[in-house]
């Protein structure tokens, strides 16, 4: 998959994380925007306010950092 159409792609809860990276965090209304680095083949967490209406969006894909969660 590009890279490029996996940053423009927004995942959400239940999905397989589909690189390791940085990902923007969206959230509805409750809590402003933030990133977190999530590692490839983990799933999309649920929000606990928001249910499975927060969204995720690669900002930074690391292959490196997928090396390092391996060992």
């Amino acid at each position: 998959m590009p890279k490029a159409r996996l940053t423009a792609e927004k995942f959400q809860p239940g999905q397989s994380v589909p690189a390791t990276g940085i990902y923007s965090v969206r959230h509805r209304t409750h809590r402003p925007v933030h990133q977190a680095i999530l590692v490839k083949g983990e799933t999309f967490p649920h929000c606990i306010k928001c249910g499975n209406s927060v969204r995720f969006q690669l900002v930074k894909a690391s292959p490196s950092m997928s090396d390092r969660a391996r060992t």
